[in-house]
């Protein structure tokens, strides 16, 4: 029979990758980000620490294997964590630099703001930051003299609405970095080969800025582990020149690609489309809020080269229309939405120039993915005071646009005015649009609810048409 004795000289004989992965179960099994509960200590690790000498000493010699860390935000004792042993990687956050004085429900001290220099001093063992703060503050990060070869999310966001310029932060190499977003801040990028989520936004951009965006746009390419890439600008239209972005003369393929969202001027788009292929992506989300012409010619091509946004045969497009300013395309597993500018003859002329240019030349520039779809659904505006189809297109912008959608077999309309499209139909000197049409759905909307309607007589006649020369055709 074994003795206590022989038990305990069992566990002390275990290696240290035996205790390591023994360790590893005493952790969660995904680590939360929500919010300020994941500064909190992800696991009681420093119990384990605490049964004997060898066990303390395996769990600081592998901290990051088993996610050992410091948690530093708002009020944390700073210098204490920092100057005094153990030496653990370090998890920071400091989102929000705001404060009153006498102010009872302020939360964050002004002392927080004078940790900032002493955080970077310590920038090596740095593997997770998310700090926004005013621009004052992270200028500091050009003062950086180790950079983290550990960091693996850096979040940085700039209280100022134009851009700032940091140089370099990072230095030459980020190693172990895999997240990576900048708001209203832009900088030449590290070489960053394990990169795979990427978030750039400025809402103000300054003249200097054009140049810099050519090279993050170069940079990209080089992230052939990119899963995500996010890249949102403003409008200022005097920095949105094709000449400043120049075509590069091949495409990059990026594999791992699964997730595109853009939203800005065309040309910033269009430098992009031209730079990069995505054979896997599964989501492209576009917001192209030019304030004149639109030219996305390349938008199309990748479209076409990424086969598995239109994987299923039967591709849906869904065409919104609204007085808005911007154009949103979305493509989604065979769902291909558009929410195109929509204006009526008694606007004014310059934003129905502006309206219409946009209507028809983005159909016609995606023509070769619209044709594609075999379903259209058309919505028109939709009112919360029960208000429906305020807005409408002539039946001679509808006769521009409907030749895109040759293949399309079912039309569905909710909160249009169906006497335009109607017309639009009538066969016109022997072209017929929508030739394979065999199906109109009419809906409407009230109270938010989505009522369908028996389809109106007067398409009848239309759908026997194309009945009956599809019976003659075949």
């Amino acid at each position: 029979m074994a003795t206590n004795e022989d038990h305990m000289r069992t566990v002390h004989t275990l290696p240290d990758d035996a205790l390591l992965q023994i360790f590893g179960f005493c952790r969660p099994e995904v680590e939360t980000f929500t919010g300020r509960a994941f500064y909190l200590p992800s696991w009681p690790w420093h119990m384990l620490a605490h049964v004997c000498r060898r066990w303390r000493q395996v769990i600081l010699a592998s901290p990051m294997r088993l996610g050992v860390q410091h948690h530093i935000t708002h009020g944390s004792p700073v210098a204490d964590i920092l100057d005094h042993p153990p030496q653990l990687p370090l998890v920071i956050y400091y989102w929000d630099f705001r404060w009153q004085d006498h102010d009872q429900n302020n939360l964050h001290p002004r002392s927080d703001i004078e940790n900032i220099p002493h955080i970077l001093h310590h920038f090596h063992r740095v593997r997770r930051m998310e700090i926004k703060g005013p621009a004052s503050l992270l200028r500091l990060f050009e003062a950086v003299a180790a950079p983290s070869s550990i960091i693996e999310v850096l979040k940085l966001q700039s209280m100022e609405r134009t851009s700032l310029f940091l140089p370099s932060f990072l230095g030459a190499l980020a190693p172990a970095l895999r997240t990576l977003s900048l708001h209203n801040i832009i900088s030449r990028l590290p070489s960053t080969p394990l990169l795979t989520d990427f978030t750039l936004r400025l809402e103000r951009r300054q003249e200097t800025d054009v140049h810099l965006i050519n090279e993050l746009l170069d940079n990209i390419c080089s992230m052939s582990q990119l899963i995500s890439l996010i890249l949102a600008f403003d409008t200022d239209e005097a920095h949105d020149k094709g000449s400043h972005y120049p075509p590069t003369p091949q495409q990059v393929e990026l594999p791992a690609l699964s997730l595109i969202s853009f939203s800005g001027p065309s040309v910033i788009l269009e430098a992009l489309m031209c730079r990069i292929s995505a054979t896997n992506l599964e989501s492209l989300n576009v917001s192209i809020r030019n304030r004149s012409a639109v030219l996305i010619p390349s938008l199309s091509r990748f479209i076409q080269g990424s086969p598995d946004l239109l994987a299923p045969v039967a591709v849906t497009m869904e065409l919104s229309l609204d007085p808005i300013r911007y154009i949103t395309v979305l493509v989604q597993r065979g769902i291909v939405y558009f929410r195109l500018p929509l204006y009526s003859p008694h606007q004014p002329d310059s934003t129905s120039t502006t309206a219409a240019y946009s209507v028809s030349a983005v159909c016609h520039t995606l023509a070769p993915v619209l044709s594609l779809a075999h379903s259209l659904l058309v919505r028109g505006r939709i009112r919360a005071n029960g208000l429906e189809s305020i807005w409408i297109m002539n039946p001679s912008e509808w006769d521009d646009i409907f030749p895109v959608f040759a293949g399309i077999t079912q039309l569905e309309l909710q909160s249009v005015f169906n006497a335009s499209i109607r017309e639009a139909l009538q066969p016109r000197n022997g072209v017929m649009h929508l030739p394979r049409l065999q199906e109109v759905n009419v809906f409407s909307f009230r109270r938010f609810e989505r009522i369908p309607v028996p389809t109106p007589e007067e398409f009848q006649p239309i759908l026997a048409a194309r009945s009956s020369a599809n019976r003659t055709a075949a």
